[in-house]
């Protein structure tokens, strides 16, 4: 994200990282809020850089990304799917 982010793209993606029961199974909203909220800083993400996660939470429980910011990410932008991709790869999201 090369500009900052509106005031409302900033207070959904404080949303997402603050509300983990809703947003725990949708890494692609993670992906998004935190490049939201380095972008506010200024910074920036190269996604290639990132490792694996530190530690994942097993839930039997099956999820599917149907939230509306999961939605609304489908179109976002192509290194933020890239990234979910990698990242539910990796988590063994199916």
């Amino acid at each position: 994200m090369t500009v900052p982010p509106t005031i409302d793209e900033f207070a959904m993606a404080n949303n997402v990282i603050h509300d983990l029961n809703t947003y725990a199974h949708e890494p692609c909203s993670f992906i998004w809020a935190w490049e939201t909220l380095k972008a506010a800083r200024g910074q920036s993400v190269d996604f290639d850089r990132i490792g694996p996660p530190a530690y994942l939470i097993k839930d039997n429980t099956p999820k599917a990304e149907t939230s509306e910011l999961a939605t609304a990410l489908a179109s976002h932008s192509p290194s933020i799917i890239a990234a979910c991709a990698r990242r539910m790869n990796q988590m063994g999201a199916k």
